[in-house]
């Protein structure tokens, strides 16, 4: 049972922002005893992905649920009194998530500007996320924002004063330590989410004249869907 310590603590970011890097930070700090190395086989059930996988949560004892979100705050479905959200820049976000995504499915999308018209897809804007933010500032919730730049340049201060803005117990000598089981070297030996960059032809055109609200997300999202489905399924027929 989740006891009045272990209240969720959500970690909301769009897709590629760091949340995956910070979970393992966290999952290094706050592991029970038995877990020896935290990697992709445990990551999720330390830090879970989804509510139901939080009573089978391997932390340590009075820990907090560190639970991950890539759902903006307006369609967070969760009761949270404190959170942590990852900021990063758009540009750096939506090249990031073109080579996460052209790896996983590199059949999917002709080219980044197909992609760039349906990134929103799964977790909604960029945009909106960030709109969802600056409304749950306002309403009181307690939320301390990480800058992935902040994050990647000095992780120790970073989460440090992350952990004590919320008021969560840690250990400084742990937390070193946990970055150091999390540093980007490591983590690249798991050859899972981390992909080196590829050059974007025509990329600052493309971002200068790109904007948000320039479709109408739920009919072209229906349709587009539809055919990127078909036509993924039919060239994985002819491969």
């Amino acid at each position: 049972m989740i006891n009045n310590s272990q209240k969720i603590i959500p970690i909301v970011s769009f897709p590629r922002s760091g949340n995956t890097w910070l979970r393992f930070i966290l999952a290094n700090l706050f592991k029970s005893e038995h877990v020896k190395k935290v990697d992709y086989s445990n990551l999720n059930i330390i830090m879970p992905t989804e509510q139901k996988n939080i009573e089978s949560s391997l932390l340590s004892k009075d820990a907090p649920i560190f639970l991950k979100e890539h759902y903006n705050y307006y369609d967070l479905n969760i009761d949270f009194d404190k959170s942590i959200y990852l900021k990063r820049d758009f540009r750096d976000v939506i090249q990031s998530y073109w080579t996460f995504h052209n790896n996983k499915e590199p059949l999917f999308f002709d080219n980044f500007n197909e992609f760039l018209r349906t990134y929103w897809s799964y977790t909604g804007t960029h945009k909106k996320h960030i709109e969802s933010l600056n409304s749950s500032k306002i309403s009181g919730k307690k939320i301390f924002i990480i800058e992935y730049e902040d994050l990647k340049f000095n992780p120790f201060k970073t989460v440090k004063n992350c952990l004590e803005s919320l008021e969560i117990n840690f250990s400084q000598d742990k937390l070193k330590i946990a970055i150091e089981n999390s540093d980007y070297s490591i983590l690249k030996k798991f050859k899972q989410n981390i992909f080196s960059k590829k050059e974007i032809k025509n990329f600052d055109k493309l971002m200068l004249k790109f904007d948000d609200d320039i479709v109408n997300k739920k009919l072209y999202n229906k349709i587009l869907s539809c055919y990127l489905r078909y036509r993924f399924q039919f060239r994985k027929l002819i491969k």
